[in-house]
């Protein structure tokens, strides 16, 4: 039951992002479709439309090829979409990157990933304006704790990293794939390519495995686990890179922009760690996942070896884990090779 769980979480994050068009047909009338495939039709909920809109009839689904175009109509006869406006989409995906044109021939394009309640779209970023660089920094460091915050490949990597350390030894790993994303601002200003954000979703969800496993053989973090973890860090910022490209970021906005995002995913690793950290150590004690020994067992206990109640603990989060980890590897591998990115 806990994998049918997980998977069915999984699959609502399969760190698909859509492409859509927002089309003004006419002032106060507007289009809205997307692309997509036939086993994620269930993804797609009715628009939350400011109140001044309504639905023109029901929403349009073709299939052609293998392919899915879903859209919308809605319409005014008050105000059209201005910059105050907001939509609400409650879809089960993991991002949008979604082209406006607009009735003057004006064309913006920006990218909107899933908080809790769905996707976001504010209209003031589809409108041909220059943001102030605080802007886009305030807006990407809100992109990068609402990212991690609903990704489960980032939870399951955190939780892999707090069975194998933990107190500064686990401060070290989050301060490693923080000096990775501070590597990755040196790599993509010198216009290195980016690697897709999906594989590297992938890839913290295959390091969380190898701890899982590491916790269960020997519960200590290795230096190689190390340099994992900033390799991890460096991929992931330039991954992020590559997605605010194709949402239009001139180079300019790029570096600001990520450096932002990067931050705000530090910021969340560094609290949901010392919170996941501490429940592991309610059921591990600090000995227990260090393997060494505890100056306050009896002499007959200084052998280095773990309480029994210890190692039943630790072997009992680690298989979950393992088992998370898996589902989590097998969702996003079916995503990424699959017919559903």
């Amino acid at each position: 039951s806990l994998l049918l769980v997980s998977s069915s979480l999984l699959y609502a994050d399969d760190v698909g992002i859509d492409k859509a068009r927002l089309i003004e047909e006419e002032p106060g009338q507007y289009l809205l479709e997307v692309d997509s495939t036939p086993r994620l039709a269930a993804a797609y909920r009715t628009p939350i439309l400011p109140a001044r809109f309504q639905l023109v009839g029901k929403p349009s689904r073709d299939r052609q090829a293998g392919y899915l175009m879903v859209r919308y109509r809605f319409r005014t006869s008050g105000r059209p979409l201005d910059a105050n406006d907001q939509i609400l989409l409650p879809w089960n995906r993991s991002g949008l990157s979604l082209t406006a044109q607009w009735n003057d021939g004006a064309i913006h394009q920006s990218l909107f990933l899933r908080e809790i309640e769905g996707i976001r779209v504010p209209v003031r970023l589809l409108k041909p304006v220059e943001e102030q660089t605080i802007d886009i920094v305030r807006r990407n460091l809100l992109v990068g704790l609402t990212h991690t915050a609903s990704s489960w490949s980032h939870w399951v990597f955190i939780l892999g990293m707090c069975l194998i350390a933990n107190g500064w030894r686990l401060l070290h790993l989050v301060l490693f794939f923080a000096v990775g994303h501070g590597v990755s601002l040196v790599i993509v200003d010198l216009g290195l390519p980016s690697v897709p954000l999906a594989i590297v979703d992938l890839c913290l969800v295959v390091a969380a495995l190898l701890a899982a496993r590491t916790a269960w053989l020997t519960g200590e973090a290795s230096e190689r686990f190390t340099l994992i973890v900033l390799i991890l860090g460096i991929l992931h910022g330039v991954g992020y890179s590559g997605v605010l490209r194709e949402s239009g970021a001139t180079e300019a906005q790029l570096l600001p922009a990520l450096l932002a995002f990067n931050l705000g995913v530090d910021a969340f690793h560094g609290a949901s760690a010392c919170v996941l950290s501490a429940v592991v150590l309610r059921f591990v004690p600090e000995h227990s996942v260090r393997g060494d020994t505890d100056p306050l067992l009896s002499a007959s206990q200084q052998t280095g070896q773990r309480p029994t109640g210890s190692r039943f603990g630790l072997v009992v989060a680690s298989s979950v884990q393992l088992a998370v980890g898996s589902v989590a590897a097998a969702v996003l591998f079916a995503s990424l090779f699959g017919d559903g990115v």
